[in-house]
């Protein structure tokens, strides 16, 4: 048994289409097919069901845990020979949503290139749920989102405090205080009572999305009914509709600090931007990593450099 046909056998497992997973490893249909028959020849049973569609057999099942795991250990070896010998190689898997990553990534990955030229960097986008499971199983090195990363075995390293700001379009607010506006924008902005806006359409992230938790939990708590009339994962698709006036939505405090609207000041903004100031609504953005694995110097570096984000 190979790594080679190993990591073949995880890709088609993944996929399950031979033609997909022989894409995804810039290998022909045919080469790919050997290798898998290579692998069920050797340890002589079979791993997949190749009728009426490709799906793993129970065997499949148990070997693509341990697979899994072995080129798991082997990447952490080959990291720590090389951190030992000083070559500065290597590969280095952060898990990262890709609204966040568009952002913070930026801010680190040209100075982290610079230093680490010869580090292959392999960004993985999705939502917590996703994240946190790719962290367990090896998949990323390094996750950055929300903290408390609910995982047992991880630590993480605190960023910076971010608060959630209330998206709402100028003309849902004027149709909502008509006479006092300027008022109550200016209380707003110092702290957003959501209250006001019983009843009004909300968009709103997945519940999967560690925004939307947090937002939920706070307002359950407070007994705030939200009227949801639209969920979906693009925070930039919802931040559209908001702009347009279709409801109300969630922006972190990040994301804001980089809109158009903030950085130049000519350009009139469609909505009001209200920040929650509660302290159950103030997230901590942080870098989590699995205390079970090595953590290389480029992934240490990494953790450096986004220490100094702002």
């Amino acid at each position: 048994m190979n790594f080679l046909n190993l990591h073949y056998f995880v890709v088609v497992c993944e996929e399950l289409n031979i033609t997909r997973a022989a894409e995804r490893l810039f290998i022909s249909q045919q080469s790919l097919s050997k290798h898998i028959l290579k692998l069920e020849e050797e340890l002589q049973i079979q791993l997949f069901n190749r009728t009426p569609t490709l799906s793993l057999t129970y065997a499949g099942t148990r070997l693509l845990k341990t697979a899994r795991q072995i080129l798991d250990l082997k990447r952490q070896i080959i990291n720590e020979m090389d951190d030992i010998n000083n070559h500065q190689r290597g590969e280095l898997r952060i898990g990262i949503s890709h609204t966040r990553g568009r952002v913070i990534l930026p801010k680190i990955l040209p100075d982290f290139r610079r230093t680490h030229p010869y580090i292959d960097v392999c960004v993985v986008e999705g939502n917590t749920r996703f994240l946190e499971d790719s962290l367990s199983h090896g998949r990323v090195d390094l996750l950055v989102g929300f903290g408390p990363i609910l995982l047992e075995d991880v630590e993480s390293v605190d960023l910076f405090q971010e608060r959630i700001f209330l998206v709402v379009p100028k003309e849902l607010m004027a149709g909502l205080f008509p006479d006092r506006l300027e008022e109550m924008v200016a209380r707003f902005e110092k702290n957003v009572d959501v209250a006001a806006f019983r009843g009004c359409p909300f968009l709103m992230l997945s519940s999967a999305n560690r925004t939307r938790i947090i937002f939920d939990k706070y307002v359950k708590k407070l007994g705030i009914p939200i009227q949801t009339v639209l969920e979906m994962e693009s925070i930039e698709t919802l931040l559209a509709l908001a702009c347009k006036g279709m409801g109300i939505t969630l922006y972190p405090e990040l994301f804001v600090k980089n809109l158009s609207f903030f950085t130049d000041k000519s350009e009139e903004s469609p909505v009001y931007f209200f920040p929650l100031a509660a302290p159950s609504t103030i997230g901590t953005l942080v870098v989590g990593y699995s205390r079970e694995r090595y953590l290389s110097e480029a992934a240490r570096d990494f953790i450096a450099l986004a220490k100094n984000i702002h």
